[in-house]
């Protein structure tokens, strides 16, 4: 449960920092480096997220199946942030729901004897 745990905070933060990366073109000079300085320190702890997700597992193939779920987070804060619109959402959700299909049947995979 652990993997699990550490997977989806490292696609979390993985995330964020991906985002973070488009948005830093955004930032006022003034406050630059000290956004600079944070991408740099999400990309650190997603990379020590990972590390214990890897330790906690005897499989790395669940661990980067669930550090594919940062590609949502980063859609969605560039929904929020960047405002975007030039895509359908109903084909996402779908998409969403294939990859959460997907999980469940790579998963359960792993679980028959």
């Amino acid at each position: 449960m652990l993997v699990v745990y550490y997977s989806l905070i490292a696609s979390l933060i993985t995330g964020f920092h991906i985002f973070s990366l488009k948005y830093l073109e955004k930032i006022n000079k003034e406050y630059y480096y000290w956004f600079l300085f944070l991408v740099v320190l999400l990309a650190i702890v997603s990379r020590y997220s990972i590390y214990y997700a890897m330790k906690h597992s005897n499989n790395p193939t669940i661990v980067h199946l669930l550090l594919n779920f940062s590609t949502f987070i980063t859609f969605f804060l560039s929904i929020w942030f960047l405002k975007l619109k030039d895509f359908n959402m109903n084909i996402f959700c779908l998409g969403l729901f294939l990859i959460s299909i997907g999980f469940f049947f790579i998963q359960y995979s792993y679980n028959l004897d």
